[in-house]
């Protein structure tokens, strides 16, 4: 046996572990939204908030937090988790625009919250760029 066809039977006996994730916006949050959508904000005041602390919060938040690194929105003037903050609560006032059958909630909260970072930092480099330039 050559060197080479060796080479290829080892690679071949090696396996490779198929790796599990640990998803942070799965189909029981989009559940979660279409379900506190459903909810009458007065009627069920306290069964919302708890739906949205324990389903929907930290899915959000981590999705923001992606967003300003994966896309590095950098240039703001307050540290990155207070952005991360507002992004998130910037999507929170949007929960009630989703429509299920418009597309994935993963899919419409990040559009929405790449928007909205597109459109402060862009704001915030401006700023920064006249501050520096003078």
């Amino acid at each position: 046996m050559t060197k080479k066809e060796n080479l290829k039977k080892k690679a071949l006996a090696v396996k490779k572990k198929k790796k599990t994730g640990r998803y942070y916006f799965t189909s029981e949050t989009e559940q979660a939204i279409v379900d506190y959508n459903h909810m009458d904000p007065v009627k069920d005041y306290y069964k919302r908030n708890i739906l949205y602390e324990k389903k929907i919060y930290y899915p959000l938040h981590k999705m923001s937090e992606n967003l300003i690194h994966t896309f590095k929105f950098y240039y703001f003037d307050v540290p990155s988790t207070d952005v991360q903050k507002q992004v998130t609560a910037f999507m929170t006032t949007k929960l009630n625009k989703f429509n299920p059958e418009s597309g994935k909630a993963f899919s419409y909260f990040s559009v929405v919250g790449k928007n909205w970072l597109i459109y402060h930092n862009n704001k915030n480099y401006a700023k920064q760029k006249t501050h520096r330039s003078t």
